[in-house]
């Protein structure tokens, strides 16, 4: 009864999951819209083109309109007229001014290609942070076919030793067999049912770990749909030398660490523009009231708008400002953004060589995955036969019960063994596809 339950709680948790399966590239799907690591990265590149934007409008002449009233009281020179009054008086002040620069050692325009620069790095940040999350979600969909079908090996072995277990208690009955081989089957009956127990748990943390990693809720209808999966056991695997030409023309660290030179040479560029001379023209056009001033011919306060006119004051000022002395500031800002380019030089090097690295581990584990999948299946094919001989001698009398549960052991030893390296493998093929610039999929 009680492997009658486990089974049906099984079978009722493979039926609830397949209301809603997710395949691989609806999880990429998922992930790409909702983690929260690819949301971060791509604020930091919005950041990054709200700056582009800025150095762009930096280009263009700045405009600005000035108001102002004031009061006085009592002895005061009238803003004005510059006369004494010790009157109470009341003054407005209005300007519009506007500024441009004409030549600044082309800083604005470096800047312009700098924050390009930095923009396009911004993408292929957001991208690098794609890739690694796809590589996660890809690990975790696998690993949760991996223990899906644990559980069904598990099953399956335990509908096996059910069935002993009722064999051997009807040849007990008939007195062809001991007790003591009922007790034996039936201890390795409860073994079986815990390592399927642990399966299923394993299996449900390993569901859970993918909910988490798309940003869902738990949910226990939640579930992967199984893909037909079609292994080379023989597969020829590229060159060292051929993946890492081809990864260095697709990954984006590659590109973002040579974006980065790129900016830091602009930023040397920029603090040289520093020490050029700058030019710059300025213009105004000012006016005001104050009702302090009279029209003597009349002895009446002159109207506002005739002081507005009258006051009225242009300016255009073409000014020229030559740095000889900053506090050194201008040569330490060259002297830092020229360690800048060494730092970024060593980054983009360090990458190339961090990515060739990775390349040379990837392909090693592949090659050993591939030769661990080749003998998990040949010693699954042997054992498989070895389990079927014991088992029809067991039929007829000819071996013990510790015999024929021993050999079932090692079959599902090497079932489970063929089943983990089958995932290793295939997961460390996709790891190759995905350097190689292919997408991944099953």
């Amino acid at each position: 009864m009680r492997i009658f339950l486990t089974l049906l709680l099984s079978l009722f948790i493979v039926v609830a999951s397949a209301q809603n399966s997710w395949t691989l590239q609806d999880c990429m799907k998922q992930a790409n819209k909702e983690n929260l690591s690819i949301k971060q990265q791509e604020l930091g590149s919005k950041i990054s083109r709200s700056n582009l934007i800025q150095s762009k409008f930096d280009l263009m002449p700045s405009l600005n309109v000035y108001g102002s009233q004031g009061y006085n009281f009592g002895r005061a020179i009238d803003p004005l007229t510059n006369d004494f009054t010790e009157d109470n008086t009341q003054s407005n002040n209005f300007s519009l001014s506007s500024s441009l620069t004409l030549f600044s050692g082309f800083q604005k325009v470096n800047t312009i290609r700098k924050n390009n620069l930095d923009f396009l790095a911004s993408l292929y940040d957001v991208q690098q942070t794609r890739n690694d999350i796809s590589l996660s979600v890809a690990n975790a969909f696998l690993e949760i076919l991996y223990n899906k079908e644990l559980v069904e090996v598990g099953n399956k072995q335990l509908l096996v030793s059910q069935l002993q277990v009722e064999r051997i208690s009807k040849m007990l009955a008939v007195g062809k067999v001991a007790k003591g081989a009922l007790l034996e089957t039936e201890s390795q009956l409860i073994a079986e049912e815990l390592q399927l127990i642990n399966a299923q748990n394993q299996l449900l943390t390993t569901t859970l770990n993918m909910q988490q990693l798309l940003e869902l809720k738990y949910s226990t209808s939640f579930d992967v749909e199984i893909p037909e999966i079609n292994i080379s056991v023989d597969k020829i695997f590229p060159t060292t030398d051929l993946i890492f030409e081809k990864a260095s023309q697709v990954f984006p660290e590659v590109s973002s660490a040579e974006l980065k030179l790129k900016s830091s040479k602009r930023t040397l560029t920029i603090a040289k523009g520093r020490m050029s001379p700058q030019i710059s023209l300025n213009s105004s056009l000012g006016t005001g009231y104050t009702d302090a001033r009279m029209d003597f011919s009349t002895g009446e306060d002159v109207p506002f708008k005739n002081q507005i006119r009258d006051n009225l004051s242009k300016s255009l000022t073409l000014s020229l400002n030559i740095p000889i002395f900053n506090s050194w500031y201008n040569n330490t800002a060259v002297s830092q953004s020229k360690i800048g380019i060494q730092q970024a030089e060593n980054n983009l090097l360090q990458t190339r060589n961090q990515l060739r690295k990775q390349i040379e581990q990837a392909r090693a584990d592949v090659l050993a995955a591939q030769k661990q999948y080749q003998f998990a299946v040949k010693s699954g094919e042997a054992l498989g036969e070895s389990f079927r001989y014991v088992e029809q001698k067991y039929v007829n009398g000819l071996a013990n019960t510790y015999e024929y549960n021993d050999a079932k052991s090692k079959l599902f030893k090497s079932e489970s063994e063929l089943v983990r390296a089958k995932y290793d493998y295939l997961f460390k093929m996709k790891i190759i596809d995905f350097y190689m610039g292919h997408k991944l999929t099953l």
